[in-house]
């Protein structure tokens, strides 16, 4: 009964609340919150090498980090260094173009004015002349010229000068060697090359004379220095339809006394219708090579030794004295060559022998030649040396000597002529076959045996006859017994003479017999000298 009571109680409390409500305010509990979530389990530690692997992971993750890092860092330096070369190399020159525009006096308009000028400004050299071929190479300088009152009995004229270094190739060109055969060309002129005695020279001077023929021609002319991948040079250039003025220039190539470690390696000439001198070269005795060639003007060469020897010409004669290692080529074509011919051959390349080629068409080939090699007692191989000789319509005469101290050579001979005689000698050193034939004429065999053995051996002087005809000899010359077999090699050569219509001849003596050339022949087809008993 109590319990009843105690609820009645509590009911009666309720009842009183909530007549009172509009008197006493509501007090409000608060709103109960929303549980937490449970709290999430507590990880599990890895084992060793779990936590091995996961360590290095994150090592290799800062390490590609850090390297992109680097080389984003290294990428933007070279771009900003490129950036600043090239800002450089474009800024630079530009700068000084439009600096030295400012600094320098308007060029003048006149033409006259500016090929005097001594200082022409690289974009304004000649149009012909920056159209040439390339092996012109690059012009430096034009057309600098100074001009000349007449004076006397001179008549006026134009003259430059230019150095050049005398270390490299030195070339002298027209462009008329590059025109056409039927061309006449309108540039005549001389050439002197020459070395001086000044020993305070250090480089080489080139200089022109130009005849005064006028403005209009002066300007149709240009003479330029030129720089190649391989030297210097000077170009001569006169337009394909130049006037009918006759253009004479004399050029002068002085060269210094060489010095240093790289003298003159080559001198090339390319001059059709001048006159081309060449005083003593020998100074020059490591010259490269030596290349004159012209057309209608004469070619002579006092002395010169390079390792490999041209002159060319047409209507011109060649002669001089030529020294060389490797190889002379004379030719022509109607007019003669006189030539004295050293050639050096130190027998240690079998293949590669000294060599001459002389031709010309119809005038006369005279040639001395002296065969130059190791000495007498060297273990060497004998030195070889090939020669072509070749004319149509003039005497053909060569002697081959050898040089006192040179052990015999391997010496091939093959002269050719048609309308005249040909006559070839070769001194007693000389041992293997020879061929003398002519087609319409006899074929002449002069031969001693009474030549001293130039071995001091005491041996006798031998001459196998293979076949003895009017028109035709060949056989075998030397000393002692005939080599056969694997011995023939042995500094043995071969000389052929061959002519259509006059006489072959061949002389194996002491010395050369002028009067067979000179009587055209008038005697046996063979004849022979024995020692007196």
């Amino acid at each position: 009964m109590i319990l009843l009571e105690v609820v009645d109680a509590e009911q009666r409390k309720v009842a009183a609340s909530q007549a009172n409500d509009d008197n006493v305010p509501t007090r409000r509990h608060p709103e109960p919150t929303q549980p937490l979530p449970p709290p999430p389990p507590s990880p599990r530690l890895p084992d060793y090498a779990t936590s091995q692997a996961q360590a290095e992971q994150q090592d290799g993750v800062k390490k590609s980090a850090k390297q992109g890092d680097r080389r984003l860092g290294r990428a933007v330096v070279y771009a900003l260094a490129i950036y600043l070369g090239l800002s450089a190399i474009i800024a630079l020159p530009l700068f000084l173009v439009l600096r030295g525009k400012g600094n320098q006096p308007p060029v003048s308009t006149n033409p006259q004015n500016w090929v005097k000028s001594s200082n022409i400004p690289p974009d304004q050299l000649p149009p012909d002349v920056l159209n040439l071929p390339s092996i012109y190479g690059q012009p430096i300088e034009c057309n600098n010229w100074t001009h000349v009152n007449a004076s006397g009995t001179l008549d006026s004229f134009y003259q430059l000068s230019y150095l050049i270094p005398s270390n490299e190739t030195i070339y002298l060109r027209s462009n008329f060697s590059d025109m056409e055969d039927d061309t006449l060309s309108p540039v005549d002129g001389t050439l002197l090359v020459s070395v001086t005695n000044d020993t305070s020279q250090r480089d080489a001077i080139v200089s022109v004379h130009m005849k005064d023929i006028g403005e209009e021609a002066l300007k149709e002319a240009n003479v330029c220095l030129m720089r190649t991948d391989s030297g210097w040079g000077l170009a001569i250039y006169v337009p394909d339809d130049a006037n009918e003025d006759k253009y004479y220039l004399d050029v002068e190539l002085n060269l210094p006394l060489p010095s240093g470690p790289s003298p003159l390696s080559g001198l090339a000439t390319y001059l059709p219708s001048f006159n081309q001198t060449f005083k003593q070269l020998d100074s020059y005795m490591g010259l490269g090579s030596f290349n004159v060639q012209g057309s209608l003007g004469n070619i002579n060469v006092e002395s010169v030794h390079a390792q490999s020897i041209l002159v060319k010409a047409s209507a011109a004669g060649i002669s001089g004295t030529f020294n060389s290692t490797d190889r002379v080529i004379l030719e022509t074509i109607l007019a003669p060559i006189t030539a004295n011919v050293s050639l050096y051959n130190d027998g240690l390349n079998r293949g590669l022998p000294g060599f001459m080629k002389v031709e010309t068409g119809n005038s006369n080939i005279t040639l001395n030649v002296t065969l130059y090699g190791p000495s007498n007692n060297s273990d060497y191989c004998p030195p070889t040396f090939v020669s072509h000789l070749r004319t149509f319509g003039g005497a053909l005469e060569a002697s081959y000597r050898h040089d006192p101290y040179t052990q015999p050579a391997s010496l091939f001979v093959h002269a050719v002529n048609s309308l005249e005689p040909a006559q070839i000698f070769v001194d007693s050193k000389f041992e293997g076959t020879y061929d003398v034939h002519a087609t319409l004429a006899d074929a002449v065999l002069d031969r001693d045996t009474d030549l001293v053995d130039p071995t001091g051996a005491g041996r006798q002087r031998t001459y196998v006859d293979d076949l003895v005809s009017a028109n035709r000899a060949y056989g075998w010359a030397g000393w002692g017994a005939r080599p056969t077999g694997e011995t023939w090699n042995n500094g043995q050569g071969h000389i052929e003479v061959v002519s259509s219509l006059s006489a072959a001849i061949l002389q194996l003596t002491d010395a050369p017999n002028a009067n067979l050339l000179a009587n055209k022949v008038s005697k046996a087809v063979f004849s022979q000298t024995f020692t007196s008993s």
